[in-house]
């Protein structure tokens, strides 16, 4: 095995495109040699397929023109050798041949080479193969680094996204404690609520309130991450909805409201849905805490549902001053808030509505705005139905 390197001098300071020539004959070798350093390019050859295969595993190949009809191992041989190799690349391989037969071009794309030519070589036709095939070459490498730097890039801000979210959990799982502790002192006063002043009261109820709140904020918070990591697993039960949303009520409107809104419970007493507790519950307890903050004075909050088929629907609806419509759909998103400067207490921080939807759709079920009939907002949204009778059948009673 014989193999050889050689480079014009007119190209010693630049970095010019390496070229390995294999051929068994030597004339052929020396003819592209002189026709490729003529344009710039950096020569190497070889004599055998065996030899070329060993140059390219140890040195930087960017192009291969290679003999078909050589002794021991083919150019077809070589090339197929050169495509399957690991690590190498993409080098592309032009094969020569004095054959021209259909058969033989088959051959030639079954060893997936890049171009064919056919012997004798015309020179202004390889240089323009040549040319083209570097182009391509230059390009496939631009790719990879972009791919590179594009995978590189996800990953990091994978990585980053994964740091917020844990830290994000951390932080609101450790604020319970000190909210619960807060509350606690907070109900604790007002076991002697005689001694204390109107205002004293109306203080105490609003730090209340705002635990409250806040309480509901730290749960969708956790809550929404892991529905969005995928780490969601419903605990499904047959649920009464009326007694649902009774018991939503008495936490969620006479301690904020000082009994000046009225609730009716329109659900049917017999109107079972088979969902998970914790998360019906909860969007409950959002859409209605919504409703209170948006509500006037001596308003009137209405729970209702029907059935469509196998889904409830069910509907939490206010006589506040609604909901604009090129909000009814990007209200649902994390951390949008409405932009409305007259409105009867606090905005909320655009998460409640968000978990809604996230809780709604682990059920299979959609959460959408409608137009109430006079006034107000109609929050709607959708569950599985399941008849009274199979829920008697499977449990007894209401739930607590």
């Amino acid at each position: 095995m014989h193999t050889v390197i050689t480079m014009s001098e007119t190209d010693e300071q630049s970095d010019p495109a390496v070229i390995l020539v294999v051929d068994d004959e030597e004339a052929n070798r020396e003819l592209l040699q002189v026709w490729l350093e003529e344009a710039g390019y950096q020569v190497a050859h070889a004599p055998t397929g065996a030899g070329a295969l060993e140059f390219i595993q140890k040195n930087s190949v960017d192009l291969v023109l290679l003999d078909v009809m050589m002794p021991e191992m083919n150019g077809y041989e070589v090339c197929k050798e050169i495509k399957s190799s690991e690590g190498l690349g993409f080098i592309p391989v032009v094969l020569v041949t004095v054959l021209r037969d259909v058969t033989s071009r088959i051959q030639a794309n079954e060893s997936h080479a890049d171009d064919f030519l056919s012997k004798p070589v015309h020179h202004k036709e390889l240089m323009t193969r040549v040319s083209s095939l570097l182009r391509l070459k230059q390009t496939h490498e631009q790719l990879v680094l972009a791919n590179r730097q594009v995978s590189l890039q996800n990953k990091e801000m994978h990585d980053l996204q994964t740091m917020k979210e844990e830290l994000a959990q951390l932080l609101v799982h450790d604020l319970q404690n000190p909210l619960a502790t807060i509350s606690g002192y907070i109900e604790a006063l007002f076991q002697g609520k005689e001694r204390l002043t109107s205002m004293q009261r109306q203080f105490l109820m609003g730090a209340l309130d705002g635990c409250r709140e806040l309480r509901e904020m730290v749960l969708n918070l956790l809550d929404i991450s892991v529905i969005e990591a995928g780490h969601l697993e419903l605990e499904t039960e047959y649920l009464a909805l009326h007694d649902l949303a009774d018991k939503v009520a008495r936490t969620s409107i006479a301690p904020i409201s000082d009994a000046t809104l009225n609730f009716k419970n329109e659900l049917s007493d017999e109107l079972y849905v088979y969902a998970d507790k914790h998360l019906v519950k909860r969007v409950f307890s959002n859409l209605i805490g919504n409703a209170v903050r948006f509500s006037p004075d001596g308003g009137t909050i209405r729970a209702t549902a029907e059935i469509q088929k196998d889904s409830v629907i069910c509907s939490v609806v206010d006589d506040g001053p609604g909901v604009p419509k090129e909000y009814h759909k990007k209200i649902f998103e994390k951390f949008v808030r409405l932009d409305w400067k007259k409105v009867k207490g606090r905005s909320g921080r655009g998460l409640g509505l968000a978990f809604c939807k996230l809780a709604v759709e682990a059920h299979g079920g959609q959460i959408w705005v409608d137009p109430a009939e006079k006034s107000g907002s109609q929050f709607c949204f959708s569950l599985p139905v399941s008849e009274a009778e199979s829920a008697s059948a499977s449990q007894s009673g209401r739930i607590s």
